[in-house]
């Protein structure tokens, strides 16, 4: 199986799965209370979730990837980066997998609810949140802390978000932001993959790193960006999936950038509006559709068509 351009074809799959001698580059598979066999097996993303058993040998991944239940109470440990390993791994979501000669670039961790999860010795992890709540979080990046000081996120007393992570020797890549709800949180300091934000969630960004691989607004949505980078387009041929990079506001939600770098463009549909102050690099390209509104000042004039 091939695909065309940067098309990530996505299998979602339940019941029983024998696969051998199957190489792809860009496809996903997402197992939903399947029982899986997999052998000399090569794909993008391996999802292993919701009661699914995977034995597995010889896989070559970028992501191996679960997600948590609502109430998780869960530790992952000893996962390398682009190395060989040998694990049987408890995953989220009452999920298993028993993995011989097993290769993955990133560990991809969604947490829900109010999961408790404890990662230890990762060497490259990618995680994503999909909070509700109020308050203040720092997501980092790099090495993130030690066996004698884990780090935990959120910050005792920061939020009253439910779900916890304590980080205990991580290299943390990127975070993902999934907000929705009620949300009302400021992210300072972090280096975030993903932001989404619908319904009635309110999101501020500082003093941070937006990949903008999806950055979309949708329902009544609030996001204000200040002295942040937006967008990584400089970084497309390391992630070709940041090829795609891009602001997306749609329906009726609202978006400001305060002294920006955007490296990326900006896209607005529906009744949005986007206002954009004092950037210090302007975006690659402004469309707008409908009703939408793209306003840069101190200058005030309408942009794109």
């Amino acid at each position: 199986m091939t695909t065309e351009g940067s098309a990530h074809p996505i299998w979602w799959l339940q019941g029983d799965l024998l696969v051998d001698d199957f190489q792809t580059k860009n496809s996903e598979f997402h197992l939903d209370h399947a029982q899986a066999t997999l052998e000399n097996f090569a794909i993008f993303e391996l999802e292993i979730s919701h009661s699914s058993d995977v034995l597995g040998r010889h896989l070559h991944l970028v992501f191996l990837s679960t997600h948590t239940g609502d109430d998780d109470k869960i530790e992952f440990s000893d996962i390398p980066a682009d190395q060989s390993f040998l694990r049987k791994l408890r995953m989220g979501s009452l999920a298993s997998a028993d993995l011989t000669d097993a290769t993955a670039q990133f560990f991809l961790l969604y947490v829900h609810g109010s999961s408790d999860v404890r990662l230890s010795r990762i060497g490259r992890a990618q995680l994503a949140i999909a909070p509700a709540c109020k308050g203040t979080l720092k997501l980092p990046h790099g090495s993130v802390g030690s066996t004698q000081t884990p780090v935990t996120i959120p910050e005792p007393g920061a939020s009253n978000c439910p779900f916890r992570l304590q980080l205990s020797e991580v290299n943390v890549d990127t975070w993902d932001v999934y907000a929705g709800g009620a949300a009302d949180l400021t992210f300072t300091d972090s280096v975030i993959d993903e932001l989404t934000a619908d319904g009635e969630a309110k999101v501020a960004v500082r003093d941070s790193d937006i990949y903008a691989d999806w950055l979309s607004l949708a329902g009544e949505a609030e996001l204000q960006v200040d002295h942040s980078t937006v967008g990584a387009l400089r970084l497309a041929e390391q992630r070709p999936d940041l090829a795609t990079s891009e602001v997306r506001v749609n329906n009726h939600s609202h978006a400001i950038f305060d002294h920006v770098k955007f490296d990326c463009g900006v896209v607005a549909t529906g009744d949005s509006s986007i206002v954009i102050r004092d950037s210090v690099t302007s975006p690659k390209y402004i469309r707008r559709s409908d009703r939408a509104n793209v306003k840069t000042e101190p200058s005030g004039r309408d942009l794109g068509r």
